[in-house]
């Protein structure tokens, strides 16, 4: 919306300069109807859509790389998120500890930065899992108060 209205405001000047008469109202409706379309459109600013399992295995899949510890890192964060479907505050406030393994290969997470302030359980599939402990170990992040490191 706002190339059209720059592109609206662009041709008023130069009407405006070239002494076309009424060039200051010129395209105000179409601006004004392209932007109550927009609204109607949109189910709210900036919103994403969702993202798969499928594509979010993929995305991991391509993140691992060359296997060295940013690669599994940026693996196994677009993992964590994508089972959590958890913010990126919440899953950067992540510790190793929040982690508890499963019998099955899966694994609950204490998600404590949630956006109402209150904690909630999720899980990790399996697939999960392996992408963090492939992470864990050749980030050497063993110890519990360790929070996994978003950024390296």
């Amino acid at each position: 919306m706002a190339t059209v209205s720059a592109d609206v405001g662009a041709v008023r000047w130069f009407a405006s300069a070239a002494g076309v008469a009424g060039a200051s109202a010129m395209g105000r409706d179409a601006t004004a109807d392209a932007r109550r379309d927009g609204d109607r459109r949109r189910r709210g600013r900036g919103q994403a859509g969702a993202v798969t399992w499928r594509a979010a295995d993929r995305i991991s899949r391509l993140a691992a790389g060359d296997g060295t510890p940013k690669d599994l890192r940026d693996a196994a964060l677009v993992a964590v998120a994508s089972d959590l479907c958890a913010r990126v505050s919440e899953v950067a406030a992540l510790r190793v500890r929040d982690v508890t393994a499963a019998t099955d290969g899966s694994a609950t997470v204490e998600v404590g930065q949630a956006k109402t302030g209150k904690s909630r359980t999720g899980y990790l599939r399996a697939s999960t899992v392996r992408r963090l402990d492939a992470w864990r170990t050749a980030g050497d992040m063993d110890t519990g108060d360790v929070p996994l490191p978003v950024a390296c």
